[in-house]
């Protein structure tokens, strides 16, 4: 995982946020994840409440660690971090314990450093104002698609207190259709002539590589050794 924070950070300015899922271990290794995504680059990391062997937040069955597990691990997290990089703490509790729960454990996170509350799996509007009012902490949505979570605009999720939205697999399902049809297109006819115009062109894929310049460079130095 640190390894792929470096390959990002390295391409781009953009602050990222680092899913840590369950922290990968006890405290100590919660604690070591976050010197290691620290050192790599990372802006802000998550970590959530679920056992470690976690499901993803909007199937059921989930399984959540004690209260006193989860704010070790925040707790933990912020110390192998520093307080440089923002910790996201997520509360998978509303699903399986309601929301009193869930708001118990925000207020848990808040107590022991959590810059931003993530509440998963929420049904509507109300339950992002109730965390965000009573921790007062930046609350994050996450608007993952054909799960149990409306899909709201972000006008209606800032005005129920949300500061952060996650669209984690909105990309990932656009690309995925698109190679499903396409290689159904290229089954039925043979080639790939009627999916062109849908096609990211050459010029484009190499204006966003800034491809030119790499290969200017390339030029330059053979030119070099030319001459030596």
């Amino acid at each position: 995982m640190a390894e792929e924070v470096r390959r990002i950070t390295g391409a781009t300015d953009r602050p990222l946020l680092v899913d840590a899922d369950t922290g990968w271990g006890s405290p100590v290794a919660v604690e070591r994840a976050g010197r290691e995504l620290r050192r790599a680059g990372a802006a802000a990391i998550q970590i959530e409440d679920q056992v470690l062997e976690k499901r993803c937040g909007h199937r059921p069955n989930k399984r959540l660690v004690p209260r006193g597990e989860m704010r070790a691990r925040v707790e933990a997290l912020r110390e192998g971090a520093g307080d440089d990089v923002a910790i996201v703490a997520r509360t998978d509790a509303l699903a399986v314990r309601g929301m009193d729960e869930a708001i118990e454990r925000a207020l848990d996170f808040a107590r022991v450093g959590a810059d931003v509350v993530f509440l998963e799996a929420a049904a509507g509007l109300d339950q992002y104002r109730a965390v965000a009012d009573a921790t007062s902490l930046p609350v994050l949505a996450n608007m993952t698609e054909f799960g149990v979570t409306p899909l709201h605009s972000v006008d209606e999720l800032a005005g129920a207190g949300v500061s952060y939205v996650l669209y984690p697999l909105s990309i990932f399902r656009m690309m995925n259709a698109a190679a499903v049809t396409g290689l159904a297109s290229i089954r039925g006819t043979g080639t790939q002539q009627s999916c062109l115009d849908r096609m990211q062109t050459r010029d484009e894929l190499y204006a966003a590589l800034d491809y030119h310049r790499w290969e200017g460079r390339i030029d330059d130095h053979a030119r070099i050794t030319e001459q030596l």
